[in-house]
């Protein structure tokens, strides 16, 4: 049983670690081993042709899931670019049958919309969520998963609130691009659940497994 890094941007020795290495198209010569997602970062969507990247993907063992990839309301092309961008990465991930990991920046009810005009059968996962219970909520009862990293250790962000606010079963932990290994992320989460990093530790992979390994 291993501690879950569902996105990452480091690379890690860890037999203790199952991390999912994040491959950026255009921006990434990064050789990986293990598990790992592709897609066009939406801040790369002014970027011609790299969504051609995209719809060369194949099935492979390690890829976990398609991106990260979504919409950013600060940066990147105009939002009328980027939802057709986002829009061709949702459907190649349903026919590899594939998770998809989104960023998503000021942009929830677009991504809403287009999660209703698709209604996908793969999960759809909010990488890096820091967004008011509220939200998380409202996300949830449409559907989306969730994974948080360090924004948890903020204590006066949102993040930790919407941890608690949501079931155990719709969210997993990650590193990102923080440098903090995923056991930091996992021993905040804890102390905020008030439970042991053993318990959350077998609980989220157990979750993983469920959701996202059954064709692996």
């Amino acid at each position: 049983m291993k501690y879950i890094d569902l996105h990452t941007h480091q690379t890690t020795a860890d037999p203790e670690v199952l991390s999912i290495y994040n491959l950026r198209a255009g921006c990434d010569g990064t050789k990986v081993q293990g598990p790992y997602s592709f897609g066009l970062h939406p801040w790369d969507s002014s970027k011609k042709n790299l969504i051609e990247q995209v719809h060369h993907i194949e099935q492979d063992k390690n890829l976990f899931f398609i991106g990260e990839c979504g919409l950013d309301k600060h940066k990147g092309a105009p939002l009328q670019e980027q939802l057709p961008l986002l829009e061709i990465q949702v459907r190649k991930a349903e026919e590899l049958n594939l998770p998809v990991l989104l960023h998503c920046v000021g942009c929830f009810n677009e991504l809403l919309q287009l999660k209703q005009a698709i209604r996908p059968q793969q999960p759809w996962i909010l990488h890096g969520f820091r967004g008011h219970p509220r939200l998380a909520k409202q996300l949830l009862g449409a559907g989306f998963l969730f994974s948080f990293g360090a924004a948890l250790l903020e204590e006066a962000g949102k993040a930790g609130p919407s941890l608690r606010a949501l079931p155990l079963d719709s969210w997993f932990l990650e590193s990102d691009d923080s440098g903090l290994p995923i056991q930091d992320i996992y021993q905040q989460a804890a102390a905020l659940l008030s439970c042991g990093e053993d318990e959350l530790k077998a609980l989220l992979y157990q979750n993983f497994m469920l959701k996202f390994t059954p064709l692996k």
